[in-house]
């Protein structure tokens, strides 16, 4: 009779199991992190061609992909999407913003709050017109890595760079910041701790550290 309790067990502590994972896995979102955009890219870098990048969000419209804002529900047979913008750079606000528009398809630019600062006022012009549409979120002041553990990065320093930024990028686009990449996409424990007082979603390249929310 234990046995057979026992077993019951198991197999009950099997099947919430995978309803679990199954949950999970429909509720993950995949993220594209884009950096530069550019006519003839350098090969060996992160950067991609403009036909290369059309050919994404032309693939994505076809198969029915939608970007996805973070924390907002998914719907039952919903293909949802996030296109990532890390660095913000010239071309995103010339380039990528149009094509995103063309397409009717968003994007969240992360911004390094001195970069911001230093575009000269008809990009700052432009990008607070195409980027409207947009969600924007910081990439830290000065695109420091988030490290504390071994890094000799100290705690004070990693709060400034997170508020420095943040307050520049809410206070250009007039809106709350609400997410955050790492820059290189490099975390610790006392980084990604830190991050998360300021910053409701956080995006990482390690695989699964960001899901919904």
């Amino acid at each position: 009779m234990i046995r057979i309790l026992l077993w019951i067990l198991i197999i009950t502590g099997n099947f919430a199991f995978l309803a679990h994972f199954w949950n999970l896995m429909q509720s993950r979102v995949p993220v594209l992190c884009f950096h530069r955009v550019l006519a003839q890219p350098d090969p060996l870098s992160l950067w991609i061609s403009q036909k290369k990048f059309r050919e994404i969000l032309d693939y994505l419209k076809d198969e029915g992909y939608e970007t996805y804002r973070p924390g907002t529900k998914i719907s039952a047979g919903q293909r949802p999407v996030i296109l990532s913008f890390d660095d913000g750079t010239r071309d995103h606000i010339e380039f990528v913003m149009p094509e995103l528009k063309v397409r009717s398809l968003k994007g969240i630019f992360f911004w390094v709050s001195s970069q911001l600062e230093g575009l000269d006022d008809n990009l700052k012009e432009s990008l607070k017109v195409g980027g409207a549409d947009h969600l924007h979120g910081s990439h830290s002041r000065s695109h420091r890595p988030i490290l504390a553990n071994g890094a000799g990065v100290k705690v004070n320093e990693i709060r400034e760079e997170l508020t420095i930024s943040s307050n520049v990028v809410s206070g250009f686009f007039s809106r709350p910041v609400r997410s955050f990449a790492f820059p290189m996409g490099s975390f610790d424990e006392t980084g990604a701790r830190i991050a998360r007082e300021y910053y409701q979603n956080l995006f990482s390249l390690d695989y699964g550290y960001y899901a919904p929310n």
